[in-house]
Parts: C-alpha cells; sequence; structure tokens
C-alpha cells in the first residue's frame, strides 16, 4: 500500500479514550504518515498522550488545540483539514472512542487502490448491526422500513432515507469485501484528500454536538456524483464513550432541528421536503412513546420529545431558509 494517509481525530475532555484508541492507531500494521489532534479540551492532557505516541513512531504528529473553543465538531473537523501535509492521499477521520483492528488501514487502503471510482470508505463496526442473530436482524429490518427513527438499519447497504435517517446494513453480501454506501460513519470515515482540495468542508453552521453533520457531509456528495464504499474487512470496535455527552433533552432539540436543516438540504423547503419532515416528525414521536411503553421508567422521553418539538417550532421558517444561527443560539445555552 503506497498511499500516504493523515489521521485526524477531534476530541474534547476524552484523554483516557483518547489514549486507547491511539494505541490502536499505533499498532497498526501499516502505519499512517501522520495523526493529527484536534483538541477541544478544558487541559492540554490530550498533547502529553500524543507525545507518548510520537516518541515510539516515526509518525508526524500534530497537536491543535481548538480556537475558538466550542466550536463544534465540523469545525474541529475543518481545523484539522488544514493541518494535513501536502503529500497526503487519504484523509481519515477517526472518534476518539473507537478501536481499531490490526489491519483496519491496510483494508481501507486496498479499497482506494482497487476502486479507483471510489471517494470515500468506511469500516464495519464489529458491535453492529450485522452482528446480530439473523431473527434479530428480521425483526429489527422489519422495525426499520417501518419506523426507521426507532431503528436506523436496512438490510444490505448504508442508505440515506427521505427522512433523512441514516441506516445501517443488517445482513453482509456473500462473496464480497466492500459494498457501495451513500453515506459514512463519521466515527471512522475516509476520503480521498482531493475531496478537501477542491473546496469541499463540512458545515460550520453545525456547533456543539452536531448531531448528524457526518451524513450530511458525506450524502451531499454523493448527491453531487461522489462514490462511496463499506468495507467489511476494515473492521474496528466504537466503544461510545459516555464521558462529555450531551444530557437527553438537548440530544432530541438537537436531532430534530437538525434533521429539518438535513431534509431541507436534501430534498428543499418546498411541498416535499415539508412532508418529509412532517413524516420523520411523526415517527419520533411514535418512536418516544414505544419506548416509553417498553420502559416505564423512561415514560419522560415521550414528554421530552413532544416538548423538543413545540421548542423547535419557532425556528422551523429560519432553519428552513437554511439559516439555523438562532436556533445555535438557543440550543447552546441549554448546554
Amino acid at each position: 500500500m503506497n498511499l500516504k494517509f493523515s489521521i485526524i481525530i477531534c476530541t474534547k475532555n476524552r484523554a483516557k479514550d483518547l489514549d486507547t484508541t491511539l494505541k490502536s492507531v499505533f499498532n497498526q500494521f501499516n502505519l499512517p504518515d501522520s495523526v493529527i489532534i484536534v483538541d477541544d479540551s478544558h487541559n492540554f492532557e490530550c498533547s502529553s498522550i500524543l507525545k507518548k505516541y510520537e516518541s515510539l513512531s516515526s509518525v508526524h504528529c500534530i497537536y491543535v488545540h481548538s480556537h475558538p473553543a466550542n466550536s463544534g465538531l465540523p469545525a474541529a473537523r475543518n481545523c484539522g483539514i488544514k493541518k494535513i501535509p501536502e503529500t497526503t492521499d487519504i484523509v481519515l477521520f477517526l472518534d476518539d472512542d473507537v478501536t481499531l483492528e490490526r489491519n483496519y488501514l491496510q483494508s481501507i487502503g486496498e479499497i482506494f487502490d482497487q476502486l479507483p471510482e471510489i471517494s470515500g470508505v468506511s469500516g464495519g463496526i464489529k458491535n453492529g448491526y450485522y452482528t446480530k442473530p439473523w431473527y434479530i436482524k428480521i425483526i429489527l429490518g422489519m422495525i426499520g422500513w417501518i419506523i426507521p427513527t426507532l431503528v436506523q438499519a436496512t438490510f444490505y447497504y448504508p442508505t440515506v432515507s427521505r427522512t433523512a435517517d441514516a441506516m445501517s446494513p443488517l445482513f453482509l453480501k456473500k462473496n464480497k469485501d466492500s459494498i457501495y454506501a451513500q453515506w459514512l460513519s463519521g466515527c471512522n470515515m475516509a476520503y480521498r484528500s482531493k475531496i478537501f482540495r477542491d473546496g469541499n468542508i463540512f458545515d460550520e453552521q453545525l456547533v456543539g454536538y452536531s448531531l448528524g453533520e457526518d451524513m450530511i457531509f458525506s450524502h451531499l456528495l454523493y448527491k453531487k456524483g461522489h462514490q462511496f464504499a463499506f468495507s467489511y474487512k476494515a473492521q474496528l470496535t466504537h466503544r461510545i464513550s459516555q464521558e462529555n455527552r450531551i444530557p437527553s433533552n438537548l440530544f432530541i432539540l438537537i436531532k430534530i432541528g437538525y434533521r429539518l436543516y438535513a431534509i431541507t438540504l436534501f430534498s428543499g423547503n418546498g411541498i416535499r421536503g415539508s412532508l418529509y419532515y412532517s413524516i420523520f416528525v411523526s415517527r419520533l414521536i411514535l418512536s418516544s412513546l414505544i419506548l416509553s411503553l417498553r420502559y416505564k421508567e423512561n415514560i419522560g422521553y415521550a414528554k421530552q420529545t413532544l416538548n423538543a418539538f413545540k421548542r423547535v417550532r419557532p425556528f422551523e421558517r429560519d432553519i428552513r431558509d437554511k439559516k439555523i444561527q438562532k436556533f445555535n443560539e438557543y440550543y447552546l445555552k441549554g448546554q
């Protein structure tokens, strides 16, 4: 594999998680050429951790502390992009709470080598839907087809629904190393550097937790004609850290507001976009009621969902016009 990789990891107050992730990065059969840490933490502990790994290898390590702070994940990703060396062929974004299998980079590189038409690749999450027993997959597939907001799963291909649900595969195709995809997961997504040299950047209107920013960026590229792949061989575990998570009421609020934004980007702000958003809200409320019935102690989730929908309504017109600054200000006040 002759491709030169630059890995960008954005982190915030998760030094222990980052240490575990970097351990798997520096344990690869094929090491990256550079590792860039964009840190929005309240201290510089992550810098010390990166220096530890830099001293053990020839990998070029770059540490950047976010400025201004708390600007959000898309801004942090864009900050990292500005630091990639000119010789970089592939830019790989990783979450700070993933553990790569040792052949991960090798497998990602093989797809880029074998499929020159591919602009981006995402690896398979070992604790994903496709690892479930077959009978569970059938049930999940039926639920995902009827209520994708409850189970974001499709049978074979990573797709994006008309209501902007990012759907993950339940089954793997036989005798295949990879399949085509309509979106790439932000926890591990690799792009040819040309994507960014051509001026494409992540949407910095999405701030804070920035829910869905990965799907929005990749699916807009897909709609412009770029092709993506989902690799079966490039495996990783998403540990899903509980550190620095936002409260559930804010999570639901941002899910609704940013979903309206995504639907508008994909389908416009006319009748079609309004229809898809109405379907999404109906499904989300139904999902919250189902979860509340399933977990009696979780009845508050349905109330939070209805309350979040009401709180988003005053901002709907602005969001449909792709002006989300006022909504962001309201959302950030609650953090």
